[in-house]
């Protein structure tokens, strides 16, 4: 193909071992093998860089204050304190 790039990679030697066994296994080349893994690598890459973009300041506000609500719930139920209640606990010992 025209617009295919060539490059060249080291891999140890267990790694180049599994990849032969899954391009014999695949009936594909290694080339095909780490061209497929690559591309889902990138894809999933994608993906994850695009939720995070998704989420604007207020939602991670949102997600965090829900997060420590169920820490509080859950301290309470095991009757313990949470981090933010043992700073709170200290900033008013020294009066911050």
């Amino acid at each position: 193909m025209p617009n295919d790039a060539s490059i060249s990679i080291r891999l140890p030697e267990t790694t180049r071992r599994a990849l032969d066994a899954a391009a014999n296994k695949a009936r594909r080349s290694r080339a095909f093998i780490v061209k497929e893994a690559l591309d889902q690598y990138l894809k999933n890459a994608r993906r994850s860089k695009l939720r995070l973009k998704e989420w604007t300041a207020e939602e991670r506000r949102a997600g965090l204050q829900r997060i420590l609500e169920i820490q509080r719930q859950s301290a309470d139920r095991e009757n313990y304190r949470t981090a933010q209640e043992v700073i709170d606990f200290i900033r008013d010992i020294r009066g911050d």
